[in-house]
């Protein structure tokens, strides 16, 4: 009763000034020049379950998700079928992974297992293998190298190991000191590793086992501009904004990126790092223009959504979550953005954000998941 209390007085308390803001036209003229994806492209079916990570296979028109029904998906863009369900598993596939050259795609499970399989067929490579003791929930392939790094969100772990994926042995096992929320390499540049904690956020160079940096920030997901000049940390339901860090001197680059009101669990940038996509608890997927750090459109799920990313091609988004659904949605035309990143004319802050066009009506709606800890503003793994 307390619990439901709290998230009740909260929504009492933000909603009306939520829809206000979200309803207050544009005062851009900039803003109000841009594209406003409107409607999804397309539903997928054939998933009956929480849709918990999903990845684009490189050099292809494929996408694989992880699902609550122990199932691995391999997704057609092209006619929005299922070309493979992946089983094994033996709990809620949770954590999900796809190397560069999409040869290999890895997931990982509430019971902390981890199972590598082709990218060419979706047939497996390894066998189940004990890589934690419970819940790997975040994984990443080294670009250029021959490591696969774990990550489990049990608090009692709170370490990253990296798999030598030639023999898919242990190499290495780094204690973070707090339950490890994502782990992601650098696809380039000299820093070799990103870690968000619930007590900080930690960066690796090659080779050390001591961070090079720690921020005084939690954090529950990352990703990398790929050109290796930034980082973008997403926060929990304490701290639900978006940061930019500069790789070079890491130091944080203007101010938060506000506009989500509950845990960003994923976040995406395109490869001609033009824009961002965000994913929340609170319902909605944004997508962000990173030359002025700008909101442009929200997409609406009915649930907490838990994963977005962009197609290989940057022409879709796709995004899952607690509502059981698969949804593309279509990405604006990334060539007519200019990049940001290295520009030393870029904005030093981020602007006051004008009101995006709010994608159908907004309902805030209380579920309850069992494998979802409760917390006063939303839901995590």
């Amino acid at each position: 009763m307390q619990r439901t209390h709290l998230f009740s007085s909260y929504i009492q308390n933000h909603f009306t000034e939520f829809i206000q803001q979200c309803s207050t036209p544009p005062t851009s003229s900039k803003m109000a020049q841009l594209d406003l994806i409107i409607t999804p492209t397309r539903v997928f079916e054939d998933n009956t379950q929480s849709v918990f990570a999903a990845a684009n296979v490189p050099n292809s028109q494929l996408v694989v998700t992880a699902s609550e029904d122990k199932l691995v998906r391999l997704w057609d863009l092209k006619t929005g079928q299922v070309l493979k369900k992946m089983g094994g598993h033996t709990s809620e596939v949770v954590g999900l992974a796809v190397s560069r050259d999409g040869q290999m795609i890895a997931t990982g499970d509430k019971n902390g297992e981890l199972i590598v399989w082709s990218g060419k067929n979706g047939e497996p490579i390894t066998k189940a293998m004990k890589a934690h003791d419970n819940i790997l929930s975040s994984l990443d392939f080294q670009r250029d190298g021959p490591f696969l790094i774990t990550a489990s969100s049990t608090p009692s772990d709170q370490t990253m190991k990296f798999w030598n994926t030639d023999t898919w042995t242990l190499h290495t096992s780094i204690q973070c000191g707090s339950t490890v929320r994502c782990v992601r390499f650098s696809v380039s540049g000299t820093y070799y590793v990103a870690v968000a904690t619930d007590k900080d956020i930690q960066i690796y160079a090659r080779d050390n086992t001591e961070p090079i940096f720690r921020s005084s920030h939690s954090a529950l997901s990352l990703a990398w501009y790929p050109d290796g000049t930034r980082l973008l940390s997403g926060g929990d339901d304490r701290d639900p904004s978006i940061r930019e860090w500069d790789t070079s001197s890491w130091t944080q680059v203007g101010l938060p990126w506000t506009g989500h009101i509950y845990n960003v669990n994923s976040i995406a940038v395109n490869s001609s790092s033009t824009h961002a996509v965000s994913a929340s608890n609170d319902h909605s997927v944004r997508l962000w223009q990173l030359s002025d750090k700008r909101t442009i459109a929200i997409f609406q799920h009915t649930s907490p959504v838990l994963c977005t990313t962009f197609s290989a091609d940057g022409m879709q988004i796709i995004s899952g979550g607690a509502d059981k659904k698969v949804i593309e949605w279509a990405a604006p035309n990334a060539s007519k953005e200019k990049a940001p990143g290295s520009n030393s004319n870029a904005q030093e802050s981020a602007p006051t954000q004008p009101a995006p066009k709010v994608i159908s009506n907004y309902i805030i709606t209380r579920s309850a998941y069992p494998h979802f800890h409760f917390y006063s503003k939303g839901y995590r793994i």
